[in-house]
């Protein structure tokens, strides 16, 4: 009985310290620090609307004073509103246990808070110079995508990271569509965004057709972040259109219902009249292949394509055309691309997208076997899959650990008791005798 009492104590043991060091380990992992810089940020954004509403209540409060020459008497102990200190660029300026509205490890200045009630986000947008926009965006922060943005003024453009190792601003973008709405506050206006358009686009387009593209209207506000699993060579695009612009009074100081805008629905039974296209590559001698053609065979000329790699950025020469010639065919030298490498070919346009279905991306790679080229043309997996693989691994592990631990203390239990119960037998027979 001592010796199987001994064996569960050791595996509970085992167990514990198991438990206990993953624990400690998911505490200092990155993850972990994700979720802890994400509160922090969070609270901060908590914190720049709490005092701009206060502010604002500051505001009437003297303005009622004032009406009834009561400012010297305030019974309620407002602090005047020149007393409200709103300074949001100063790096030193705290509020509450120390928390700053720019963290100290971050650079620049909060430019507004961004809300996204879909997805229960609400973070701080941070904006500067270039090098403090690319220090912040370096340590994953949510920034303006450009210096000469001015809210109202401009179009505005937000960045944000989506990573699979983090709790960051805009892994849950995914799920925002069409018909949702997002805010932006500042210090003296409320921005009250209807999404109108939500898409994938190629990272190096994004930069010369929205970011740098101050042409756009005034009213338009594009939330931005790398994609994942079947984008993940491009970013995501979240079209917001500027529905209303509320002041703080307005927007603080009366009670503003936020109706969806309706969204057009497209009967099921309309079917799309569109003719498919089928982008695919071949290995001819030392060159790529790229043929874009209808599902019939047909051959679809004058199509611009592209050729990313794993960053999402295209491969470029001079020498090259992308664009199909009337066999629908684009040829580009193998020398071009390392092996073992991923790539990505896609479509940038074609003559008649009224007419033609936009191809899948085509994934790629060259592989280097018995001295010859190859061309695979296989999904690789994501690093997404990978780390959620080992998640539910890890998972699974802990699980079973735990189980076995119960199930360790259970029988623990149940010795315990039969001995007690034995001695307590025992006891009885004893008196009887």
């Amino acid at each position: 009985m001592k010796k199987r009492i001994t064996i569960y104590v050791l595996l509970l043991t085992i167990c514990v310290a198991v438990l206990v060091w993953s624990g400690i380990e998911f505490f200092r992992s990155e993850e972990a620090q994700g979720y802890i810089r994400q509160y922090r940020e969070e609270q901060i954004a908590e914190l720049y609307l709490q005092d701009i509403q206060e502010k604002n209540r500051n505001e009437s409060t003297q303005t009622e004073a004032e009406t009834v020459d009561e400012v010297e008497e305030n019974e309620e102990g407002i602090a005047p509103v020149d007393q409200v200190d709103l300074n949001y660029s100063d790096d030193n300026y705290e509020v509450i246990g120390g928390v700053r509205y720019t963290p100290d490890y971050a650079a620049g200045h909060l430019d507004c808070v961004l809300e996204i009630p879909k997805i229960k986000m609400r973070r701080g947008v941070y904006t500067g110079t270039a090098s403090e926009i690319q220090h912040d965006l370096d340590i994953w922060m949510t920034t303006t995508a450009h210096t000469d943005y001015v809210l109202g003024k401009t179009h505005y453009c937000i960045y944000g990271h989506n990573s699979p190792t983090q709790s960051l601003s805009f892994n849950d973008l995914k799920h925002v569509g069409v018909g949702d709405i997002f805010l932006l506050t500042t210090e003296d206006y409320v921005y009250l965004y209807d999404v109108t358009d939500f898409y994938p686009q190629w990272r190096e387009l994004v930069k010369k057709a929205i970011t740098d593209n101050f042409s756009l209207p005034t009213d338009k506000c594009f939330i931005i972040t790398c994609g994942r699993d079947q984008y993940r060579y491009k970013d995501i695009i979240v079209e917001g259109t500027l529905r209303e612009k509320y002041t703080i009074d307005e927007w603080f100081g009366t009670e503003i219902e936020i109706i969806p805008k309706e969204t057009e629905v497209i009967p099921a039974n309309i079917v799309s009249v569109k003719e498919e296209t089928i982008l695919q590559a071949s290995l001819q001698g030392d060159r790529l292949q790229l043929r874009l053609e209808t599902g019939k065979g047909r051959s679809v000329q004058n199509a611009e394509l592209c050729i990313a790699d794993s960053d999402g950025l295209f491969l470029k020469d001079s020498q090259w055309n992308l664009v199909t010639d009337q066999h629908g065919v684009v040829e580009v030298p193998a020398s071009a691309f390392d092996t073992g490498v991923n790539y990505t070919a896609g479509v940038i346009s074609m003559d008649d997208m009224d007419q033609y279905e936009r191809p899948e991306d085509l994934e790629f790679m060259i592989e280097k076997r018995n001295e010859q080229k190859e061309l695979v043309s296989e999904a690789v997996v994501d690093d997404m899959e990978q780390i959620d693989s080992y998640m539910i691994i890890w998972v699974v592990l802990l699980i079973t650990t735990a189980v076995l631990a119960v199930i360790c203390a259970v029988q623990m239990c149940r010795i315990i008791y039969n001995i007690e119960k034995e001695k307590k037998n025992g006891r009885e027979r004893k008196e009887a005798n």
